[in-house]
């Protein structure tokens, strides 16, 4: 059957699919093409498809299927004795740029785009599960506190580490006996080699460490295990990274990032081609040691900084902060800024800002944090406490940021985490660095 044009017109004939399909006549007053029950294929390379009559047109199979162009951009052949055609382009050069970057290889060090942090921008931290951290929590408090913090809307990611004696296997408890809640979480883990077992450690040990993990976790695979490195002068944590990179291959885990890594340490894992997705740091308006170097290079890369910290311990939230091993921490960085008057001065914005915003300090704190460059995500304590419903939605203005930076003109000396790794040093005296029992 020949058009008015002169082309040919396809007919129900041998080989044509029995069902009749939509037709422009079927369409509704005012529809458009998207209203028929049968749309074509966004990838051109599936249309025309007799076997799974993906356009419901008879006729023989195309000899080769038609390239996807998802720029819009088709590579025809100028027509012959067209002397313009030369000078003409079927694809505008703001689209045949995008198109060579999508042919472009990723850069060694890019992260992949699935991983995304929590579009809340909290995660909440499962430190307080572990044995020996502070007043111990039952496992019904711990349930119940996990259960809170699951019935709010939206993913909950919840932080742990392998060393946090105890908290992975209860966290596994807790979603094993919570199969409809599960999943609708994202647990996050660490690998933290002993700092005595860093000379020795192997391939074996990292992949002991991951698995162990998951056993404890009770999952497929765990979503993201970030590395953490007592010391850079001791050579392997190059390795280390890489043997996370194998299993992140091998679909033991989805992705890998690190923990207190400073800026050269991450830039040589970037460099090295490292997919790491994530830095968990310590940040807070008492400690700001991530804002210079390291977040410009978390920006330029594609790294998210998840920041840990935030509320110092409870001394930046509503109330009086408990005793435990972490506000002793918290505490020694108080010091290092100017002791109790800086963190009254502190306290005293928050509230102001606050009061303004019907919000909580821990509310303002973490909204300065997440407010800052590259940060993806904050993570508060599991506490019901320091529960911050939704730190996105107080309103920092140009002069509260100025305020609060006014607060606390010195930050802690050294790079980040450098005055933790200094064992002899107030910070390092209080750290337990061998909780894994790591070699054998």
């Amino acid at each position: 059957m020949q058009s008015p044009t002169g082309g040919l017109f396809r007919t129900q004939g041998r080989g044509a699919h029995p069902s009749r399909r939509p037709e422009l006549s079927d369409l509704p007053a005012g529809g458009s093409p998207a209203a028929l029950a049968c749309e074509a294929e966004d990838d051109r390379s599936q249309r025309l498809d007799d076997d799974r009559c993906r356009s419901g047109l008879s006729g023989p199979p195309l000899r080769s299927p038609l390239p996807n162009r998802p720029d819009g951009c088709d590579d025809i052949p100028p027509r012959r004795g067209d002397e313009g055609a030369a000078r003409r382009t079927r694809c505008p050069p703001w689209r045949r740029d995008q198109r060579a970057a999508r042919r472009t290889p990723p850069s060694p060090g890019s992260v992949s785009r699935r991983w995304r942090p929590p579009r809340s921008g909290v995660i909440r931290g499962c430190w307080q599960l572990a044995r020996g951290h502070g007043p111990g929590w039952s496992r019904e408090l711990a349930f119940a506190a996990l259960d809170a913090a699951a019935a709010l809307p939206g993913t909950l990611h919840l932080d742990c580490a392998d060393i946090y004696s105890g908290a992975e296997l209860l966290l596994g408890d807790w979603l094993e006996s919570r199969r409809e809640a599960a999943g609708r979480v994202i647990v996050h883990t660490k690998c933290v080699p002993d700092l005595d077992s860093l000379p020795r450690i192997g391939r074996d040990d990292v992949r002991r460490i991951v698995h162990r993990s998951r056993d404890r976790l009770r999952v497929e695979a765990l979503d993201l295990v970030q590395l953490h490195w007592w010391d850079f002068r001791v050579a392997g944590w190059v390795r280390a990274a890489r043997w996370l990179a194998e299993l992140r291959e091998e679909g033991v885990t989805r992705h890998i990032g690190v923990t207190n890594f400073d800026t050269d340490s991450l830039r040589r894992l970037l460099d090295e081609g490292i997919p790491v997705v994530a830095n968990q740091v310590q940040l807070s308006l008492l400690d700001r040691r991530p804002l210079g170097s390291l977040a410009r290079l978390c920006a330029d890369r594609g790294v998210s900084l998840l920041c840990y910290g935030t509320l110092a311990g409870g001394l930046l939230a509503d109330g009086t902060a408990a005793g435990s091993r972490s506000v002793t921490k918290y505490r020694l960085i108080v010091d290092d800024v100017g002791g109790p008057a800086a963190l009254e001065r502190v306290r005293g914005e928050l509230a102001r800002i606050a009061a303004r915003e019907s919000a909580s300090l821990g509310d303002v704190a973490a909204a300065w944090a997440l407010g800052q460059r590259a940060v993806g995500a904050v993570v508060v304590g599991l506490s019901r406490r320091h529960l911050a419903a939704d730190p996105r939605a107080v309103r920092l203005r140009p002069e509260d940021h100025a305020a609060l930076a006014a607060t606390v003109r010195a930050t802690v000396p050294g790079a980040v985490y450098e005055a933790e790794r200094d064992l002899a040093g107030p910070h390092g005296r209080i750290m337990r660095y061998n909780l894994n029992r790591t070699v054998g």
